[in-house]
């Protein structure tokens, strides 16, 4: 069932139990760009969403130029390769890509505190990878609330990848990876209203399979979750939001599962649907 309705800005903040932010009479609306996956059927580096991450950034304002990379996802390590593999993208813009692990050698005791700081900072960008590495270390690092706080003032717009997606969610239970790690709560940013399963494949992945599709998976998340909201994510897909809407953009079209069988269709162009909204 294809489902065609917007969500007010209202009921977006009342959701989370977020008020809009205004100074000076100045309405800050935060902005997020969630990709299922960095690249797509063997794709460069952002190459399917290029035109439309330029679009979203806009261009640099004088010393507002930077953009900070979150690189934990990375399972080996490689942090400062990993954000030179990414940074084109951004050069591309006029945007430097800094990684954070470059403002300090961040530790418990010492986390990364300058990039809170640095005003040339207009961007985050978290990185896939493994999304309970990513959050083991964004927890013990005890910086999960002033990335949030930047995001939800509008201060910093916020970009993520596969692992960095589901970060953005209430939860990271959604995600697919397996937990070599576990952080200390299973909290994600809580920046959006719904969970996502970025890298989303219906029905059974190779013929014969016995394993659980993964609407089956979706389904045993709800069950226990009832009150969540599951966006089926396929690669090359991603999800806007720059005003009070979130809107799917991309290739091909994602499902939203709920409770009871509530089922819709969400096809590039539409807002998110209010139905179900619980």
């Amino acid at each position: 069932m294809q489902v065609i309705a917007h969500i007010s800005i209202l009921q977006v903040f009342c959701f989370k139990g977020k008020s809009p932010i205004f100074t000076n009479n100045t309405y800050f609306m935060k902005k997020l760009f969630l990709i299922s996956s960095s690249r797509y059927q063997g794709g460069e580096f952002w190459a399917h969403c290029v035109d439309a991450l330029g679009k979203f950034l806009e261009p640099a304002h004088g010393r507002r130029n930077k953009v900070l990379f979150i690189p934990y996802a990375n399972a080996d390590g490689d942090y400062t390769g990993y954000t030179q593999k990414v940074s084109w993208t951004f050069n591309e813009f006029g945007y430097e890509l800094v990684g954070i692990q470059t403002y300090q050698h961040p530790t418990v005791e010492y986390p990364p505190r300058g990039c809170f700081e640095d005003e040339s900072i207009c961007a985050v960008c978290v990185g896939g990878g493994n999304t309970w590495i990513l959050n083991y270390a964004l927890q013990n690092l005890n910086i999960v609330k002033a990335i949030k706080d930047k995001v939800e003032n509008g201060e910093w717009k916020y970009i993520g990848a596969s692992a960095g997606t589901v970060s953005a969610c209430p939860s990271i239970l959604t995600t697919n990876d397996m937990a070599p790690v576990l952080p200390k709560s299973s909290n994600g940013f809580e920046i959006i209203p719904f969970q996502i399963n970025p890298h989303f494949v219906p029905g059974s992945l190779v013929d014969k399979h016995m394993g659980e599709t993964r609407e089956e998976r979706i389904r045993q998340v709800i069950k226990i979750n009832p009150d969540w909201q599951v966006v089926g994510l396929p690669e090359g897909c991603w999800i806007e939001k720059t005003n009070e809407d979130y809107i799917l953009s991309g290739i091909g079209q994602a499902i939203v599962f709920r409770k009871n069988e509530n089922i819709s269709i969400w096809l590039p162009g539409e807002p998110f649907s209010e139905i179900g909204m619980l």
